[in-house]
């Protein structure tokens, strides 16, 4: 998990594209979540399922709710106790764990905010090399409850 602290300071620096300006304190919020979540899914391991239920469950509180219940989509967080929800968190914890977490040199590179239905979505770009190839993984959070949760990983 390495986020220097130039790289840190660089996002703090942007001049942000939401109408008016994000705080900068959104921007480390944000940053600050990202590799929370990051290291929860640094530690998952394919070879022994069996130790991955408490990450999940902790990882849970960084992943927002996008299922069927309108009241909650977009507005809350996964529930560790639903079995449906806990399989998107794991869906979700295995692909960034066999992408960004599998280089340990990953960059953040790049902090923006963009307003759409759901609300403000604050942007973290990532990029991490895979099978030699640089690669650049989006990581968009939402805040909710003045949390930042990932909504969405393009």
């Amino acid at each position: 998990m390495k986020i220097t602290f130039l790289s840190l300071l660089a996002l703090l620096m942007v001049k942000w594209t939401h109408a008016g300006t994000a705080p900068a304190t959104d921007s480390a919020k944000a940053v600050k979540s990202l590799t929370e979540f990051l290291g929860l899914c640094k530690k998952i391991s394919r070879e022994k399922p069996e130790k991955n239920s408490g990450y999940f469950k902790k990882a849970a509180a960084f992943v927002i709710y996008r299922g069927s219940d309108t009241k909650r989509k977009w507005k809350d967080f996964t529930n560790p106790k639903n079995k449906r929800e806990m399989s998107e968190v794991e869906s979700i914890c295995y692909r960034v764990h066999t992408s960004v977490c599998k280089d340990p040199g990953y960059k953040i590179t790049r902090y923006k905010t963009e307003e759409e239905s759901e609300g403000v979505w604050h942007l973290v770009y990532v990029d991490y090399t895979s099978d030699g190839v640089i690669k650049t993984a989006v990581f968009a959070f939402l805040k909710v409850n003045n949390r930042f949760g990932i909504g969405d990983i393009d």
